[in-house]
């Protein structure tokens, strides 16, 4: 995470300024805003095979479902994921949530789009809940700080592990995906009150993106 310290201070500048032109033209590109479960992070699924031997999932914790943009409902699902994940199958997992959007009655969306307005999002909500782990394991662990999350002080403890793990993975976002630039572009089009066009319907719009 020290690595990444320079990243971080980037971020966090950055994502002040542009939180609510990025939240008003998500909010805006009504094609990519559903009925949405908001953390589907795999501490909210269980899984379960029929009698044929299907593999099925359930989520639980369902307090924040409402309408939002697809983006932050692909962040709460994978915010807690290992960072070789996203990585390595970001596109395919897009991919496969457009086709089955469309599938089952939604617009033909595109991949490169909602990737987009996924990381915007990570960038947004991790400067809102994120900018006090570095503090919080200052406080923890005082000078003898783990050199892993894989440390048993962080293994065995959800409330430092958890959020580390979503830190690291905005800062990898932001390295890997140029996410200061998408920033960028997201206020200069805030400026000039850049729209999307929309060939959404109402039925669409109640349609769980997460499902």
């Amino acid at each position: 995470m020290l690595a990444h310290q320079s990243s971080w201070h980037a971020c966090a500048k950055t994502c002040r300024g542009s939180r609510t032109t990025s939240a008003r033209s998500q909010a805006a590109d009504s094609d990519y805003v559903a009925l949405c479960h908001w953390n589907a992070n795999i501490d909210n699924a269980w899984f379960w095979r029929d009698g044929d031997d299907v593999l099925h999932c359930g989520l639980m914790d369902w307090g924040c479902v409402s309408q939002m943009n697809l983006g932050m409902a692909i962040w709460g699902a994978m915010s807690g994921a290992e960072t070789d994940m996203w990585n390595r199958h970001l596109d395919e997992l897009l991919r496969l949530f457009v086709a089955e959007v469309h599938r089952h009655g939604g617009p033909n969306l595109d991949p490169d789009r909602l990737r987009r307005h996924t990381l915007l999002y990570a960038a947004v909500m991790g400067v809102a809940w994120l900018l006090d782990v570095p503090a919080l394991i200052s406080k923890r662990f005082g000078a003898d700080l783990p050199d892993s999350r894989r440390d048993p002080r962080i293994k065995d403890d959800e409330s430092v592990r958890a959020p580390l793990q979503m830190l690291s993975n905005l800062l990898n976002l932001w390295e890997r995906h140029r996410v200061g630039d998408l920033l960028d572009a997201a206020l200069v089009e805030g400026a000039t009150e850049f729209r999307y066009p929309s060939s959404s319907s109402s039925a669409w719009r109640s349609f769980s993106g997460c499902q």
